[in-house]
């Protein structure tokens, strides 16, 4: 397996795609307001670098926003303010960690500040960034959109409102960007469009960024805090099941470079998620087969929003497949011992192995004798007998390693709420 870069637009997009998966409200909420946001810089004639910034910022503006409920409070967010500089600012406090998105950061820190006639100042007294008051707009613009009726019927009461914003909500220029990109029949059914990821990518041809496995390491990093953090009981999961893949690969053998892109299918393993409710993830027991169903659809999400990105196709066979078993009874794809690699494998029983060593809803964690009662009933059927064995052959090693990955993990989230709190205080 040889390094290789990969194109941070596609990555980000992608990621986009999942966070939309949430509520059939959410829909495309993400990927349209990028694609508003972007066309409104092209018309500005920004530079290629402010616009690929503009286009992780809009793709992302939305990641302090852990919940479906927040979610969609957030589209209603001029009638209900509460809460907006919260989450702007935990978006900036998660997202400035990752270099290439130092500038895209600040333009998330004050996406629903309003323009106020070019008086509106940052928390260290500078001017907006412009490409915060793009994302607003677009931002708004798409929450006033009605899915139900023809997008082209509203499009002239749509330009009316944002026009009757001029400078009060909106820079004057950027109002002027989109009335003029508006006027056109194309604008409304390109960011309607049910094509809308590939319609990005040709209003934004550029290159653009690409980063190796390194950095895709430390993005992923922060995009599982985003996944985790939606329900209090898994909210170290990933950094755990990604510490403890990652060691059982090293035990098997795996080249340092294939442990990496473990640790990366660790991080990503559960993104299908963001498109269960926290009802769901949160409940205090059993889950009932209606439940069950929308559960078992997690890991085909998974699945679907990663195959869009070049080069992770291992990765993604590695991350996608922690729920089947090698008896072919496991889920989504019903896949069995035949085509099942041994890294899928090894997923399979680092999820298991530390599922079962955290506090979930409905049960406490448990010790290390019924941790292992419960590994080797599985193995065979389920899970494969080599590596139950290996891990609980090492498991006090393993352990502790899922142990401080997940306090690590803990500690970091903690710090950004300690931050975002003094800020709100100050």
């Amino acid at each position: 397996m040889k390094e290789a870069t990969i194109a941070l637009k596609k990555i980000i997009l992608s990621l986009a795609d999942a966070l939309d998966c949430a509520h059939p409200s959410l829909v495309d909420h993400q990927l349209r307001v990028t694609y508003a946001s972007v066309a409104i810089a092209r018309a500005l004639d920004l530079s290629p670098a402010t616009i690929e910034s503009l286009l992780y910022a809009a793709s992302l503006h939305d990641i302090g926003l852990f919940t479906i409920r927040e979610k969609l409070e957030g589209l209603r967010i001029e009638e209900e303010k509460q809460n907006i500089h919260h989450h702007m600012e935990l978006g900036y406090l998660i997202l400035r960690e990752f270099s290439p998105f130092q500038r895209a950061a600040e333009f998330i820190r004050y996406h629903h500040v309003d323009w106020s006639y070019g008086q509106a100042r940052g928390v260290d007294g500078e001017p907006l960034p412009l490409g915060a008051n793009i994302i607003r707009l677009a931002d708004r613009l798409e929450t006033m959109i009605w899915r139900n009726r023809p997008v082209l019927l509203q499009a002239p009461s749509l330009r009316k409102a944002i026009g009757s914003k001029i400078g009060e909500k909106f820079a004057p220029e950027v109002v002027e960007a989109f009335l003029e990109i508006s006027s056109r029949e194309s604008f409304w059914l390109d960011l309607t469009s049910s094509r809308i990821y590939s319609v990005i990518i040709q209003l934004f041809p550029e290159a653009g960024t690409s980063i190796g496995f390194g950095h895709l390491d430390q993005l992923t990093s922060i995009f599982s805090l985003i996944i985790d953090l939606r329900s209090p009981f898994t909210a170290t999961h990933s950094a755990g099941v990604a510490a403890v893949a990652e060691k059982l690969a090293e035990m098997f053998g795996f080249s340092p470079l294939e442990r990496r892109l473990m640790r990366v299918a660790g991080y990503l393993h559960d993104l299908g998620k963001l498109a269960v409710s926290e009802e769901i993830l949160n409940k205090p027991g059993p889950l009932n087969a209606e439940e069950v169903s929308v559960m078992r659809g997690h890991t085909y999400f998974t699945y679907h929003i990663l195959e869009t990105i070049p080069h992770l196709e291992t990765v993604n066979q590695w991350a996608s497949f922690h729920h089947e078993r090698l008896d072919g009874r496991g889920y989504p794809f019903r896949l069995n011992d035949t085509n099942l690699s041994l890294g899928s494998r090894i997923m399979a029983v680092a999820d298991v192995f530390v599922a079962l060593c955290e506090d979930r809803p409905y049960r406490k964690s448990m010790d290390g004798k019924k941790v292992a009662s419960i590994l080797k009933d599985m193995a065979g059927a389920a899970l494969d007998p080599r590596v139950v064995s290996l891990a609980l052959e090492n498991f006090e090693e393993i352990n502790e390693i899922r142990r401080r990955a997940q306090e690590e993990r803990r500690q970091a989230y903690q710090r950004i709420r300690q931050e975002v709190e003094e800020r709100k205080a100050a």
